[in-house]
Parts: C-alpha cells; sequence; structure tokens
C-alpha cells in the first residue's frame, strides 16, 4: 500500500537533509525553485517530483551543491514494468537538472567575466582594503555595486541585506576555471554570484606556479587574511574563503603540488579562543603545517585571524606566527588516502570544552515598581508559593489596567491629542516549576472577585427584570383582549394598545473572558467597551488558534483592541452587524520556552508578522525561584488593601479626575504635571533618537525594533494604571508616577531581549539539552543532526535548531566532526557526522 500523501513524504526528505522544504510543492514532473534557506527571494533550492505510476524524483541546493534522489515507499518491491519506468524518470531528471545546472553556471561564469571586465583595478583607495590596513594586488578588481547590479539583473545580497557601495572583486577559480566572484563591501559583508560553484573553489593573491617546488604555499580562510599572511612573508597564498572549504582546498593543493610546503593559517574560534579544528584537520590530512595567530596573553574578544593580528601587532607578528607553524603528522588512516584524524584525546585538535553561552540576564523585579496597594500582596503570595514576583506583577498590571479600561486616558504631550489607555498585554515565561499558574491564580483573585459580585448583581437584576416583564405581559394581554372584545361589538371602534415598552433587560457586566469565539467577543465588547480580558493559563493555545485562518477575524478583534484607540465591524447572517466604535483589549496568561520560542519564529515573516507578539508588553521571563518549603497564613491586610485598590479601579469618577477637549466623544484625560512632563521629553528624546540609529545600522531585526518602538505608549498606559491606584485623587500625573512607569521600562528590557534571544538562537536551549543527553551517555556514538530531531526528544525535535545546536556544541569543543558537511562521493554534500569530543569525556 502506498503512503496517503507522497507528497508530505517527499517534503519530509527535503527537511531530513537539512534544507527548508517549500510550501507547496507540485508532482508535475517539472523542475521548480524554492528558497532552500527559508529567506524570501532566495531560490537556491530545486526540485522535480514526479507524481504518476510510483511516485520519485530529486531536489536538490545549488548553493552546496547537494542533490539527492527519492522515491515513495509503496511497502513493497517494484515491479519489473515498474523498475523500468521509475530508471527512465529518473534519467529524466537528472538529464534536465544536469542542463539547467549547466546553463546556471554558465550564466554565473559569463556574468562573472562580464563583471571582472568592468571592474577597474583595485587601488589602496578600496574601503574594504583600506579598513582591514591591507594592499591591493593584481589578481583583485573592484566595482561600484550600481554597475554589479545592472549587470546581474539583481541586487547582490549578504545574510538578505543588500551589499552597498564600492565592492571589491575576488575571482574564484574551481580548478583553472573562473566559477564565480566574491563581492565584498566596505562592511566586509560578502556575496558570490547566483549560480556559482564556490564549493572546492579559491582565490590566489597571485598568479600561481604550474609545477610544483619548495617554495611553501599558504592556505587561509578570507581575502584580507590571505593578504596580510603575503605581505608578511611573500609566499604563495590562497585564500579557501570558508572554513568549510580548507579541507577540500588543502587537498586539492597536495594534488596538484605533491612536495611543496603546505601552510594552513588558522582562524580562532570566537567563543573559545581555539584554532578552528577544520584548519587543525586540513593540516593535518595534506602533512602541512599550522600557522596560529598569537596575540599574547591580552587577545581581544574579537580578534581572531591574521589580519587582526597585522592591525594590532604588526606584519612582524604575523610573520612571527607563520614562521612557528607547527607540523601534524598524518595518521594512518589519511596516508592511505582518508580525511580524518584518530580521535586522541591528548591531540591538540581536541581543545578543552568551553562553557555554552547563556540566556541574556535579566533583572530582579524591583516590588516598588508597583502601585503602593500591590507591593505587600505581591510579596506576600510570591513569598509563600515560591514564585518570582515578576508573574504576579505583571498579571495584576494587566487585570488592574483592564478595570480601568477606556474609562480615562492619558495624553503624554503637554498639547498634542496623543492618548494611551490603561489596557495591557501581559505573559510569563518559564518552565512548568516556575509555578506559573499559582502566581496568575493570585493575581487574578481580587480582579475576579469583581465578577461574582457583578454576576450576583446581574442575577438579582436579571430576576426583577423578569418580575418586571411578566407584569408587562401580563399588562398588554389584558389590554388586547379589551380591544378584542370592543371590535367583535364594533369594528370600527379605535385601537389603542397603550405606548408602553418592554422593560430593556440588564446588561451582564463583563471583566473577562477565556475562550470567545469571534462573533461572541464582538458582542461581549459591544457590552463591555471599556475594558475585557482574556485570561489563559496557557497562552500558547490562544497563539495557535489565532494563526488558524479561519479565525482570522477574531486575529483582527485582538489586534484592533490592543490600543484601546480602534474600532471594528463585522457581520454575519445570525448575528447581523457588530459595530465596535472603539474598545480596549487585555491579554494575560503564562507560556513555556520551547512554545515561545517556536511560535516567535514563525511571526517573523509572512502573515504571523502582523505584530500580535510585540503587544504582549509585560513579557517577563525571569531565571526559577530556589525552592524552600513555606506555610504561613497569608497577609490578611495586604489582601484587604488590594481588594479595596480593585473596587477603587472600578468605580472611581473619570470625570472629577481628568479633562475634556470637546472633540469627539472620547472617555476624559489626565496630562502629565510639569515636573513628570519634563521626565518624560528628556527619556522620550533620548529613546527616540536611539531607536532611529539601532534601526539605521541594522544592527537589530525587525520583530525585536517592532517591541521596543511600542515602548513609549507603554509608558503612557503603565503611568496611568499607577496614577489611578496610587492618586485617586489627583487630575495630574506626579514625578512620582511617571517615574516608576519609565523604571519598569528599564526593567522590562533585558526580559525582551531574553525572549527575542530564545527565538532567534533556539540552538542555545537546544545545546543544554543535547549537552545533557550526551553526558547521560544517551546519544549514539556518531550521529546527524536530523536523526536526533527524529527521536522526538524533548526540545529537540526541530531539525533546524538541532542542526545549530550540533554546530554550537562543536565550536565549543563538545562535539567533533567525523565526516565534514561539505563535498564527499563525486560532488554530494551531506550534513556532518558528529562525535562525542574526546576532551569531553571523562
Amino acid at each position: 500500500m502506498m503512503m496517503d500523501n507522497p507528497i508530505e513524504q517527499f517534503r519530509d526528505a527535503i527537511q531530513a537533509s537539512g534544507l527548508t522544504p517549500p510550501d507547496r510543492i507540485e508532482a508535475d514532473g517539472k523542475l521548480r525553485r524554492f528558497a532552500s534557506n527559508g529567506r524570501r527571494n532566495d531560490d537556491a533550492g530545486w526540485y522535480l517530483l514526479h507524481g504518476d505510476g510510483v511516485p520519485c524524483g530529486s531536489f536538490g541546493d545549488w548553493r552546496t551543491g547537494l542533490t539527492q534522489s527519492w522515491r515513495a515507499d509503496i511497502g513493497r518491491s517494484l515491479t519489473p514494468v515498474e523498475e523500468t519506468t521509475h530508471r527512465a524518470k529518473v534519467e529524466a531528471t537528472r538529464r534536465e537538472r544536469e542542463t539547467d545546472e549547466a546553463r546556471r553556471q554558465a550564466e554565473a561564469t559569463k556574468n562573472s567575466a562580464t563583471i571582472w571586465r568592468a571592474a577597474t583595478t583595485a587601488t589602496a583607495a578600496n574601503p574594504y582594503l583600506k579598513r582591514k590596513g591591507v594592499s591591493p594586488v593584481a589578481t583583485l578588481r573592484e566595482i561600484d555595486v550600481a554597475e554589479a547590479a545592472a549587470i546581474l539583473g539583481y541586487s547582490p545580497k549578504s545574510k538578505g541585506a543588500p551589499l552597498t557601495g564600492r565592492l571589491l572583486v575576488a575571482p574564484v577559480k574551481v580548478g583553472a576555471t573562473l566559477s564565480t566572484l566574491e563581492l565584498i563591501d566596505s562592511d566586509g559583508h560578502k556575496s558570490a554570484l547566483y549560480g556559482g560553484a564556490k564549493i572546492g573553489g579559491y582565490w590566489a593573491a597571485q598568479s600561481l606556479p604550474d609545477s610544483d617546488g619548495p617554495e611553501p604555499l599558504q592556505i587561509f580562510e578570507g581575502v584580507a587574511t590571505t593578504l596580510s599572511g603575503k605581505e608578511a612573508n611573500g609566499y604563495l597564498s590562497v585564500a579557501a574563503l570558508s572554513s568549510g572549504n580548507l579541507i577540500a582546498m588543502a587537498t586539492i593543493m597536495r594534488e596538484r603540488y605533491p612536495t611543496r610546503p603546505l601552510v594552513i593559517g588558522a582562524d580562532l574560534l570566537k567563543a573559545t579562543g581555539e584554532p578552528d579544528p577544520h584548519a587543525i584537520e586540513a593540516a593535518r590530512s595534506v602533512g602541512g603545517t599550522l600557522a596560529i595567530p598569537d596575540f599574547g596573553a591580552d587577545r581581544p574578544d574579537d580578534a581572531k585571524d591574521f589580519n587582526d593580528l597585522a592591525q594590532l601587532c604588526g606584519l612582524e607578528a604575523v610573520e612571527r606566527s607563520i614562521s612557528g607553524a607547527a607540523a601534524l603528522a598524518r595518521t594512518e588512516d589519511q596516508a592511505g588516502g582518508k580525511s580524518r584524524p584518530a580521535a586522541d584525546p591528548a591531540s591538540p585538535a581536541w581543545p578543552a570544552p568551553q562553557p555554552l553561552p547563556r540566556l541574556p540576564k535579566v533583572p530582579d523585579f524591583p516590588l516598588d515598581l508597583l502601585p503602593d496597594d500591590l507591593v505587600d500582596y505581591v510579596r506576600d503570595a510570591s513569598e509563600r508559593a515560591r514564585f518570582r514576583p515578576d508573574f504576579a506583577a505583571v498579571a495584576s498590571m494587566a487585570a488592574l489596567g483592564s478595570v480601568i479600561g477606556r474609562k480615562i486616558g492619558i495624553r503624554l504631550k503637554r498639547c498634542d491629542d496623543w492618548t494611551e489607555y490603561a489596557n495591557v498585554w501581559a505573559a510569563m515565561i518559564g518552565p512548568p516549576s516556575a509555578l506559573k499558574s499559582p502566581a496568575e491564580r493570585a493575581a487574578m483573585r481580587p480582579f475576579k472577585k469583581l465578577q461574582v459580585a457583578a454576576d450576583d448583581l446581574h442575577r438579582q437584576q436579571r430576576a426583577e427584570h423578569d418580575l418586571r416583564a411578566e407584569a408587562f405581559k401580563l399588562r398588554k394581554d389584558a389590554k388586547r383582549k379589551k380591544v378584542v372584545e370592543a371590535l367583535a361589538k364594533d369594528s370600527s371602534t379605535a385601537v389603542d394598545l397603550g405606548d408602553e415598552e418592554l422593560p430593556a433587560a440588564p446588561v451582564a457586566r463583563a471583566y473577562w473572558t477565556s475562550e470567545p469565539t469571534a462573533e461572541k467577543l464582538g458582542v461581549m465588547l459591544a457590552e463591555n467597551p471599556h475594558g475585557l480580558l482574556v485570561e489563559r493559563d496557557e497562552l500558547s493555545s490562544l497563539l495557535v488558534k489565532l494563526e488558524d485562518d479561519r479565525n482570522a477575524t477574531l486575529r483582527g478583534l485582538y489586534l484592533s483592541g490592543w490600543s484601546g484607540n480602534e474600532g471594528y465591524r463585522f457581520d454575519s447572517i445570525s448575528r447581523g452587524t457588530t459595530a465596535l466604535p472603539k474598545f480596549a483589549l487585555s491579554v494575560a496568561g503564562g507560556m513555556q520556552p520551547g512554545p515561545l520560542s517556536r511560535y516567535v519564529r514563525s511571526a517573523y515573516s509572512g502573515e504571523r508578522a502582523d505584530g500580535l507578539l510585540q503587544r504582549f508588553q509585560l513579557i517577563v521571563w525571569p531565571d526559577s525561584e530556589p525552592f524552600a518549603l513555606v506555610d504561613r497564613f497569608p497577609n490578611r491586610d495586604a489582601r484587604t488593601a488590594v481588594d479595596a485598590l480593585f473596587e477603587r479601579a472600578d468605580s472611581f469618577d473619570p470625570i472629577a479626575m481628568g479633562q475634556t477637549d470637546g472633540f469627539g466623544n472620547d472617555p476624559p484625560f489626565v496630562r502629565l504635571s510639569s515636573e513628570a512632563q519634563g521626565h518624560f521629553n528628556e527619556w522620550y528624546v533620548n529613546f527616540m533618537q536611539n531607536r532611529r540609529s539601532v534601526e539605521a545600522s541594522a544592527d537589530e531585526s525587525g520583530p525585536v525594533s517592532a517591541h521596543f518602538g511600542k515602548y513609549p505608549g507603554l509608558v503612557g498606559k503603565l503611568a496611568l494604571i499607577i496614577h489611578v491606584a496610587d492618586d485617586p485623587a489627583g487630575t495630574e500625573v506626579s514625578e512620582r508616577t511617571i517615574l516608576k512607569a519609565l523604571a519598569w521600562i528599564d526593567y522590562l528590557t533585558p526580559h525582551a531581549q531574553r525572549v527575542y534571544h530564545a527565538a532567534e538562537h533556539p540552538e542555545t536551549g537546544a545545546a543544554d539539552l543535547l549537552l545533557a543527553r550526551m553526558r547521560r551517555g544517551e546519544l549514539p556514538d556518531t550521529f546527524k543532526a536530523w536523526e536526533i530531531s527524529r527521536k522526538g526528544w524533548h526540545g529537540l525535535a526541530d531539525r533546524e535548531a538541532v542542526k545549530k545546536a550540533c554546530r554550537l556544541l562543536f565550536e565549543f569543543g563538545w562535539l567533533i566532526e567525523i565526516q565534514e558537511g561539505g563535498v564527499s562521493n563525486g560532488g554530494r554534500p551531506g550534513d556532518p557526522v558528529y562525535a562525542a569530543s574526546p576532551a569531553a569525556k571523562p
């Protein structure tokens, strides 16, 4: 029997190879392109799938040279006819792929030659050469990026960002043939031409001799490093252009020059300061010497290669380091043609493992940031249950803000009508043992007391309404009976049933809900426009629900309700039109780190990148609280005070507290006192100037910038909550209140950085989990990343995250590569094969 969906089999095979499969796969026998790295506008991946008969096809990636055939699992052997048909399809696929690859490489070679001819001789004024402090050579040219883009028909990019300014042009050769170009802008961003083969390629700082000889040949990683090495000693010098290409390049040069001394210049790993294992293995595999840049005891953290050494210590230091290069003998396997070193724990190839990087640090929560009547309550609850006060603090602020809602606003400028309201979204991030749920229950206790009281009042009002409605019905019936009797006697009698109307039903006051439909939430908001809170013990289920296209209306309601300044209107056959002129929606709940990271990564692009995540402004991820048993009575006075606080926030008179400007029908508002205004203005100007500088430099991802960009409004929301709570008789926001609100921003910023760091670098958490299993002896002796992700272990199911985690463990010395994931078996690459480092074993 064939699997129900061979396309999903094919998709799984693409993903298992380490590529990101396309969203839509067509089984029409045509060669198609897709973004193999998941980035928009990338089409390095390709696939061809035949859906007729026994489904089969192939896929690959031009960037890495990956090519892989595939056939659906039909649960039995193929018949002779099916086997013949399958072989014919495979052969047709191979021919089409090779034709396309040849066309693409020919186009890249043609474009390379055109750019090389259009480029001018590189000069010492070239921005990149000048920044690196190296001199031009005859094998380098330069060209303006606009001219290069005009030739290519697209803008060359590095990791999605366009190159800028005057580009350095380095020709990349495979053998003696020009294959592609490496383009480098002034900031060191690099891009190879689309379609060109870079694997097995090199850039030479001079013409290479045709014959063997005694003069050493140096192989470095990058262009600037190669130039520094050549300027130091004048030796023949080539660049492998990536650390993963060093071993292949050393092998190629050894085959070309059997007796020439080969020197491999190692970069230092940024994380550990140890030489790159690729360089070590390259030197060992060809019987060469390993040169390591010697910065002395005071090496700066960002100094890692020979160009850094030249700029910091001069070319003499480069020459000394190369002269002191150590010979690495080939192992018995390598002498026989294999390319791996023996796993000798005493070998310098296996440096001692280094501690893994941790999540960004976050501060402890300062309880005095809370409204005064919340301080003792949150302190008492957190101390008794042993959860971090951060959790109860943000949930309490969300609940209190929802009670205030749109009853009153705050204007953060002296004259302008920029208005914020008190509703906020809070998220508590932590593992199950962090006790997020008890913290949330404690925070919601005084809030939900208001709902209980409102429900009791509504039942009473409903009972009274039912009695009045029944009396109304009886009176109507009596009048109708009299009219019927009168009409029976005289049909011309005037009909008068009176003008009494049915009493309006009382509207239920809703403070919170958990899982409403879009239609029900619209009705609840129409009846409670001042504020409504959605509380979820686990926010991940809500976010998953909002990702479903069938819930687009519900997602729209959430997005619009966050600010308190927007309206919404939708129509349905059953309920008719629901119009919400303006409404305020608050959200509070908890989430575990794993689901959070997956959601954040999925929200970085596409339709989900609509700012929903960034609306969780009160998002906290504190370190776990050390547990100790505490058994004492709750603080009665603190509970009484917090109950009174919520009742006061629910019943205060916004007209007495605020003012109006006569424009529209918005609620009253408060402004800042002159002292508070001065503090806010100073902070706001500095904040916005810094934001624009950071965004212009592109040092921060778009989602992170969007999150921090909402902080000015958050200051207003927090200040309004604190003002209503601490100064119910005040008509202006005090200096103390605005300073509290600004201090919240200082506290929240590191928490946001931790959240986005975990999402942008999921390998950090995955590496910890993988290392723990390695220490328990649960990993195979050798493995690939995809083999680990298929085990379904907690936190290690995401293929890409596990792939990056393995790489991180390799860079920090916990894993070694038994087989590199580069070119092997005639050009077909694969994922690296890893094993535990001998130096990491007890």
